[in-house]
């Protein structure tokens, strides 16, 4: 027979080559090369599948799997390489949740919220830049900026959360002025004034508690306290001003006692009974506390007014009786003559009278019509003594006859 030649030819080389580390983060890639040659082509598999596509020398890998590469030469003989192992390691996840708004008054805060999980660490950063000593799962915001955190986990992965903007809206201006002395006595009021502005709300408080109904620009304070108030803008942002103390001194406690009726006679008479004492009298002829009955028969008002020590005043009244007490001349009555004097009196007076009224009887009678005194005219001129008696006016009546007479008992 003739003979046959037979060829047997070599199959090419194959090998995979990796280009660097096979086990890295998500998002990261390693080159594999395979051997190259003349008349040399390609096919790459992950785990014994062939990747559509992938007919190169060389091969990105960038997911997990089993790499090796098919090589066929050009007697179309193939050899498949060993198997390179590729890991991909997944991205820690990366979220911030908002304990709060995002945006929100100056003074205020919102606490930013990174996932938690085992051998996880952070790093927070504001509009890009690492914020200093921010490493915990959560961060407090107080000021402007786009939040983000750079989560680290056990194989080295990282990943960068989405930014969260937070806006801090700037707090209104908050004054309070007193419009005059805030230290003064009951009765009066001292105006506090708040800066205006468009679009700004009002709530005066007095000793941090709001006052019901003082929402305008000013306030009238009647009464102590520590006064202040929370200015809101039109972003309902508010801000609370500086303190006004306010004292209120009470008014003293005044009286004036009556006044005993006193004669025309008299002239200058000293007023007292006002208490507290070391204030001033005043009225119709009064002059240096003194009341002059000069002026005439009459009810006079007379006011008595008190000064504290802290400025404060009060008043107090009561009526001065000035009444008839001349002794111009005898009184002729019945064809006699009848006097009495002197009067007013502090401790007596003196009976005239003509004979015929000897051994009358006589009545002392005070203002209610009490009997306080009675006896019998004896001796001409008599004398009656009356210091036991109160100040006050009495009537002398000589029993049988017209006369009743006005006396003042001082």
């Amino acid at each position: 027979s003739t003979a046959n030649s037979v060829t047997v030819n070599p199959l090419p080389t194959a090998t995979a080559t990796p280009t660097g580390a096979t086990t890295f983060c998500q998002g990261n890639s390693v080159t594999i090369n395979a051997n190259t040659g003349t008349g040399l082509s390609y096919q790459w598999q992950d785990n014994g599948v062939s990747i559509s596509g992938a007919n190169s020398s060389s091969y990105l890998a960038n997911s997990s799997g089993s790499y090796a590469v098919v090589v066929t030469d050009n007697n179309g003989c193939s050899q498949s390489s060993s198997s390179n192992t590729i890991t991909v390691n997944q991205l820690p996840d990366n979220t911030i949740a908002l304990t709060g708004l995002p945006t929100f008054c100056a003074g205020d805060s919102v606490i930013l919220n990174a996932t938690i999980g085992t051998g996880l660490t952070y790093q927070w950063q504001n509009n890009g830049t690492d914020i200093s000593g921010a490493t915990s799962p959560s961060y407090v915001s107080t000021s402007n900026g786009s939040y983000s955190v750079i989560i680290l986990d056990n194989n080295g992965c990282s990943a960068t959360s989405l930014s969260t903007l937070i806006t801090v809206n700037q707090l209104p201006i908050a004054s309070s002025t007193a419009g005059g002395s805030s230290t003064f006595c009951q009765g009066a009021s001292v105006n506090l004034s708040a800066n205006t502005g468009a679009g700004l709300s009002y709530q005066w408080q007095n000793s941090g508690i709001n006052i019901t109904g003082a929402t305008s620009s000013n306030y009238n304070a009647t009464a102590s306290g520590n006064y202040s108030v929370v200015v809101t803008n039109s972003i309902n942002c508010s801000a609370i001003s500086n303190s006004t103390s306010v004292t209120v001194n009470p008014l003293p406690n005044v009286t004036l006692n009556a006044f005993n009726q006193v004669c025309d006679t008299i002239g200058l008479v000293t007023l007292s009974g006002g208490n507290p004492v070391g204030g001033n009298f005043s009225g119709t002829s009064v002059n240096s506390n003194s009341f002059n009955t000069n002026i005439g028969v009459g009810v006079y008002p007379i006011t008595y007014t008190y000064t504290d020590v802290n400025g404060c005043s009060l008043s107090a009244q009561q009526n001065l009786t000035v009444v008839n007490c001349s002794e111009a001349s005898l009184s002729e009555i019945g064809g006699g003559s009848f006097r009495i004097y002197p009067n007013p009196t502090y401790h007596s007076f003196v009976v005239e009278f003509s004979n015929e009224k000897l051994g009358k009887e006589f009545t002392l009678f005070d203002l209610s019509g009490r009997v306080v005194m009675k006896g019998i005219l004896n001796s001409i001129p008599q004398t009656i003594q009356v210091e036991q008696l109160q100040s006050g006016t009495y009537y002398y009546k000589l029993n049988g006859t017209e006369i009743n007479i006005k006396l003042i008992k001082q």
